[in-house]
């Protein structure tokens, strides 16, 4: 994919508070990476993954953004925090962050707060001339049809479904990680620079929570390792930087825990602990 707009590489804690005035920061959402395209009409007829493939969805037919559009964004899809947030929100929504074609102009070649404020611009003209929602609501708070006037549930249309991701200057950087990392357990932020194109080098990078265990090493396959911490086996990639065997005692990274069980997220062997063999 020549046009991949998200973050390729990875920034520290310590080096995203030393950012210059030309970049910002945005929370990193916990999704499916969904390049989304719409049609004449300004609606959405396609969305791909990032492999390629088309993407599962309830967006389609929506009118999110100007015409003949190609938006790129974070689905609600797959990562237990997407399928949570759907299941209280009651809808699937896609979180605009970048875009390679605006109303069939390309803009890859414009830099970040370019696109950005093309972005913005785009689906404000869907918010001003675009449709109404089908409800509304009583002085109860009571949604009804608009037509019927009968009792429905309520449910977000057009470019509801696909909001901006927000953002902040990097001098912020430590504000932006209390409310949207701590304070929720989010999974990190993205630096991006504001000057640079489309898929430009180091453009755009991603910070995530970091912590360590330590976990002994039950087997070793030839591109896994299955490790136990307090009683809980979970296995990760093996790497070659940290060579080891079963019985030993290793230092793990990881970011976080998956909801559904006792496993670190994105586990990682920094070193051997031979001081604790």
């Amino acid at each position: 994919m020549t046009d991949y707009a998200g973050a390729t590489a990875h920034i520290t804690r310590t080096e995203l508070a030393a950012l210059g005035p030309s970049w910002v920061v945005q929370p990193k959402l916990d999704g499916c990476y969904a390049r989304v395209l719409t049609d004449a009409a300004g609606r959405v007829s396609h969305v791909w993954g990032r492999s390629g493939k088309l993407l599962p969805h309830s967006l389609a037919g929506e009118l999110i953004h100007l015409p003949n559009s190609l938006l790129v964004g974070e689905l609600d899809l797959w990562t237990e925090a997407a399928t949570r947030t759907v299941a209280t929100r009651g809808w699937q929504c896609v979180h605009l962050f970048d875009a390679v074609r605006i109303g069939g102009r390309h803009v890859g070649h414009l830099p970040y707060r370019t696109r950005r404020d093309l972005l913005w611009r785009g689906q404000s003209q869907v918010e001003c001339y675009g449709p109404s929602l089908p409800w509304y609501r009583d002085r109860n708070g009571d949604a009804h049809d608009r037509t019927t006037g009968r009792y429905v549930k309520e449910r977000d249309r057009g470019w509801r479904l696909a909001p901006i991701v927000p953002q902040r200057s990097a001098r912020l950087a430590d504000s932006a990680w209390q409310d949207w990392v701590h304070a929720v357990g989010g999974e990190g932020v993205v630096a991006v620079n504001l000057d640079a194109p489309l898929g430009a080098r180091k453009s755009k990078l991603k910070c995530k929570p970091v912590d360590t265990l330590d976990a002994v090493v039950l087997s070793v396959a030839s591109k896994t390792v299955c490790l136990e911490w307090r009683g809980h086996r979970f296995t990760c990639t093996r790497v070659k930087r940290a060579p080891c065997s079963a019985g030993d005692i290793v230092e793990v990274c990881h970011a976080g825990w998956y909801e559904s069980s006792i496993t670190p997220r994105f586990a990682t062997i920094l070193r051997v602990r031979a001081d604790l063999h």
